[in-house]
């Protein structure tokens, strides 16, 4: 009689989609400090949505993030010939970003198989 040994080992499918969308809409300032260098600073409002769905063999998972907020920017620019500036930017230097997220568990069942 001969042993036969057999190792089952779980499973992993995971599948994964996720969508992402924003817009952002604001208004720049600039103020010379010589004739070659500008401070650039300003505001913009943005929002952001965000979509993602998890599915694998024990459970589905869908999220959805709402993201409306308020940059505040700044940085420098230098000048060196009229069609050509090198600038030095900061975005945001602030950012007012509250989310909201929406979750949504659409099969909580998870399983331990365990198989000799």
């Amino acid at each position: 009689m001969q042993a036969k040994s057999t190792t089952n080992y779980p499973t992993y499918d995971l599948l994964v989609n996720s969508m992402s969308a924003g817009a952002s809409l604001g208004k720049e300032f600039r103020h010379s400090l010589s004739h070659k260098l500008f401070i650039r600073y300003g505001i913009e409002l943005s929002f952001s949505y965000d979509h993602n769905y998890y599915k694998s063999l024990a459970n589905e998972h869908e999220d959805f993030k709402y993201s409306p907020g308020i940059n505040l920017l700044g940085g420098i620019l230098y000048s060196i010939s009229d069609n050509l500036v090198l600038g030095f930017y900061c975005y945001p230097i602030s950012n007012i970003k509250p989310e909201r997220i929406y979750q949504m568990e659409l099969n909580l069942m998870s399983q331990v198989l365990h198989m000799d």
